[in-house]
């Protein structure tokens, strides 16, 4: 067999493989095409419905962390553990005896 025997009996290998490889890519793209034109671009009522409660949701979860970073931020010295206002206060005193040492130097 020469190298031009050789090389027709590969390429007629691999287009045997390639016809039925094409025959089931071609009958899936014609199946995607067919839903899409069967749907029309529309979403269906039962996927629409989820996305609404999916929508509803974030927008309570949304509402819900507002409410916990508000109560975070705004937290009640008088809600602290026992001590920790202490801290607070002698933090505060040692901020201002600083601030003053700032300003006599200036």
């Amino acid at each position: 067999m020469t190298g031009f025997e050789a090389l027709v009996a590969i390429i007629a290998i691999i287009s045997g493989c390639m016809v039925p490889i094409s025959i089931v890519g071609g009958a899936y793209y014609y199946k995607l095409q067919k839903d899409k034109l069967r749907l029309g671009g529309r979403i269906p009522p039962e996927d629409k419905k989820f996305l609404t409660e999916v929508k509803t949701e974030v927008k309570r979860l949304n509402a819900r962390m507002e409410n916990l970073e508000y109560i975070v931020t705004n937290i009640d010295e008088n809600l602290l553990p026992p001590g920790t206002s202490d801290a607070t206060e002698s933090t505060r005193k040692q901020l201002e005896q600083m601030t003053k040492r700032l300003d006599e130097q200036s």
